[in-house]
């Protein structure tokens, strides 16, 4: 099944490339176009994105039908952006009403976005999805609230995610964390949260995951009802976001 399945992780070192039964353990440097083409050719290709911050806005747009979404939100993504080139985005809808919808968009301004665009729609490109989605749809069962915040650690950097509705509403990536400045991250993220109209922090949950430093959470627990999902397995989370649909627009 997985046998012509190629994998590239793009994170802050570059791009690290893999198959199934070798997964991420080849590390190339994504810049040797040649060496990338030889390593994906005749492969289905699933890409994940890390170490990135998403831009997370909400539109609201008039009552229309689902096939006409993704024209009026690329259109939106366009003009919001000044058509920037190497902008990359995914969108849900938030809410529904009689009259119109708000739709939740997710961009991304990768740089590397605009490199891959020279060759891939050459390869089988079955699916691009970012570290925080990866995550979140992998524990979606041990979570059991809606409106909830969730922290894990990944190599070197820290997470903060913030969901309303079951949706990522707002993130924040702390790059080369340092335990020491736990509190601060903490507080930092919280009063983002708090700057943004449809994020309510008064949160149900506080999940933590690959995260060693038990006094910190704590420390959160001092503030929110914490729950420890323990460490996280990147084999299973790689296999999960193979199966699952995630394809942004590059």
């Amino acid at each position: 099944m997985f046998s012509n399945t190629a994998l590239l992780q793009f994170s802050k070192e570059g791009a690290i490339y893999g198959d199934f039964k070798n997964i991420l353990s080849n590390k190339i440097n994504y810049r040797h176009m040649d060496k990338l083409k030889n390593c994906i050719q005749g492969k289905k290709i699933y890409i994940t994105i890390e170490c990135e911050e998403i831009y997370i806005k909400i539109f609201r747009i008039p009552k229309v039908s689902k096939n006409k979404i993704k024209y009026i939100i690329s259109q939106e993504v366009n003009y919001y952006f000044n058509y920037v080139e190497s902008i990359i985005f995914d969108y849900l809808i938030f809410k529904e009403e009689k009259e119109y919808i708000d739709i939740i968009v997710y961009c991304l301004n990768w740089n590397e976005g605009k490199f891959i665009k020279k060759f891939i729609y050459k390869c089988n490109l079955k699916k691009v999805s970012l570290l925080q989605f990866d995550i979140l749809n992998y524990y979606k069962n041990h979570i059991k609230c809606s409106n909830y915040a969730f922290v894990f650690l990944h190599n070197t950097d820290l997470y903060f995610l913030a969901c309303n509705k079951n949706k990522l509403v707002c993130n924040s990536i702390n790059i080369n964390f340092s335990s020491k400045n736990y509190i601060k991250n903490f507080n930092d993220f919280i009063d983002k949260c708090n700057k943004i109209n449809y994020v309510n922090t008064k949160f149900e949950k506080f999940y933590f995951c690959n995260f060693p430093y038990k006094e910190y959470i704590d420390y959160t627990n001092s503030y929110y009802n914490c729950e420890d999902l323990g460490e996280m397995c990147n084999r299973e989370i790689i296999l999960n976001t193979i199966k699952r649909r995630s394809l942004w627009k590059i």
